[in-house]
């Protein structure tokens, strides 16, 4: 029974909720939900539940489609989408010290490409602070954070397939859920 699977995998995981939809010629449709799906609503047919990493896959597949259409350049920059806060002369880069104290500063030297974002080295961080803040409002924010390094210079799996995301939505001039 797909409810008491969908129940015993959020006791299981302590996770606040789950949903499960299961369609089958001869068995029919099924949907299954249990616990909450945030702010004490629970799961229900139309709940919007971010997928995290399998988000990452679906977005960089869209973005490649915009690719081969013509659409969009690997060497396209982020400022394109995304507006003046991700020019490079708007951003700075943090450079930690081993000692103790206030960090160090240097200025941005190139654009966040669109390869760079899928890559995985434009410098963001791995996570950010507001994960569950609407998509835009959180790519606002990350523009005045600093970069972890030069955009190109290192790998970080990091928050960029979020920025794709709103490069996606701004593209396609339609929500990415």
């Amino acid at each position: 029974n797909v409810n008491r699977v969908v129940q015993a995998a959020v006791q299981a995981e302590g996770a606040p909720g789950a949903a499960a939809f299961v369609s089958h010629r001869a068995a029919g449709r099924h949907f299954a939900r249990d616990g909450l799906a945030g702010q004490g609503l629970a799961f229900g047919p139309d709940t919007v539940v971010r997928c995290h990493s399998l988000s990452r896959v679906i977005v960089s597949l869209a973005v490649m489609r915009f690719v081969d259409r013509g659409d969009l350049g690997l060497n396209e920059p982020v400022y394109h989408f995304l507006g003046p806060k991700w020019r490079a002369e708007a951003m700075r880069v943090v450079r930690l010290t081993p000692e103790i104290g206030a960090p160090e500063w240097e200025r941005c030297r190139s654009h966040i490409t669109i390869k760079q974002l899928l890559t995985h080295t434009s410098g963001l961080p791995s996570q950010h602070p507001e994960e569950m803040a609407a998509l835009e409002d959180r790519i606002e924010r990350l523009a005045s954070e600093p970069l972890l390094f030069q955009p190109g210079e290192q790998f970080l799996y990091s928050v960029a397939t979020d920025v794709l995301g709103l490069v996606l939505e701004r593209l396609a001039r339609a929500p990415l859920d």
